[in-house]
């Protein structure tokens, strides 16, 4: 059995179509996509094509970000803040299709195919979507989510990063990101997964993608515009491999003289586009 397992595509055309490339020559029987389907210029189109291979499927952060604004679950004041410009532009760019099959997906499941033991899929962790696990940090949320699991393999995305650990004789790892892997270089991440001889083994593997087209679509979708400092943030972490989004977000809130924001609460715009404008840039460049 081989399965080929991806997160957080991001909307990003150019990187998926690179990466499922590589996995039709690796010939998997299934693909699985660990959540964050959208968060980019061609986000009905990544999805659709995704779906139409038959992948299994589970909801990011992300996307349960999008499905909230969609429904008009977060207050005017947040939805016409600058801040949401990003998510804007996707709930005013979402087709029904894309819609309709988001609120079919669940936010994590196991997965169980052609009689081999079954694995557990979820974006950030099986507990929440929007919680991170690390290999080597923040070690109680990784024991936290391998307590109690009856599977023998945990795949989690959300961070960006490609890591494998085996806890209490279980596998864990991330496969990394389709879009936007934050390892320094310019790769598209995705891993395959494995079951021979009664055991689960893993393969991360990396592949190259023309960024220059993801620029593009980026400007002709009309989201570099709208998304403001997110749409850029996300570009440039694409560009340089690094995380821009963090370092930019912990800007802001020290403008807006703030450690964390509360769940309803956001930075103002005047805060958030004095943050855009002086934020340093060219150091991430």
């Amino acid at each position: 059995m081989k399965i080929a397992i991806l997160s957080d595509v991001h909307g990003n055309l150019p990187a998926l179509d690179a990466v499922l490339d590589c996995v039709s020559e690796i010939a998997p029987d299934a693909v699985i996509v660990a959540g964050d389907l959208v968060g980019g210029p061609d986000f009905n189109q990544t999805t659709s094509l995704l779906d139409n291979l038959g992948s299994w499927m589970i909801l990011g952060n992300m996307d349960l970000d999008l499905l909230k604004f969609f429904d008009g679950e977060f207050s005017y004041e947040k939805r016409a803040s600058r801040q949401w410009g990003f998510m804007k532009w996707h709930a005013d760019n979402a087709d029904s299709k894309t819609i309709d099959l988001l609120r079919e997906l669940p936010d994590h499941r196991e997965v169980a195919l052609g009689g081999v033991p079954p694995i557990l899929v979820a974006h950030g962790s099986p507990r929440n979507p929007y919680e991170s696990l690390f290999p080597n940090q923040k070690l109680e949320r990784l024991d936290a989510a391998v307590k109690g699991m009856t599977q023998s393999v945990l795949v989690c995305g959300h961070i960006h990063i490609q890591w494998s650990r085996r806890i209490s004789g279980k596998l864990v790892f991330n496969p990394g990101a389709v879009s936007s892997p934050l390892q320094g270089d310019l790769l598209s991440r995705f891993s395959i997964l494995r079951y021979e001889d009664e055991n689960w083994t893993l393969e991360h593997k990396g592949v190259e993608y023309d960024i220059g087209e993801l620029s593009r679509r980026y400007h002709e979708s009309g989201l570099l515009e709208a998304g403001g400092a997110i749409s850029k943030v996300f570009l440039m972490s694409c560009q340089t491999g690094r995380d821009v989004a963090r370092p930019f977000y912990n800007f802001a809130l020290d403008k807006a003289n703030k450690e964390a924001l509360e769940p309803d609460e956001f930075i103002p715009d005047d805060v958030w586009l004095k943050a855009e404008e002086e934020f340093p840039w060219s150091e991430f460049i």
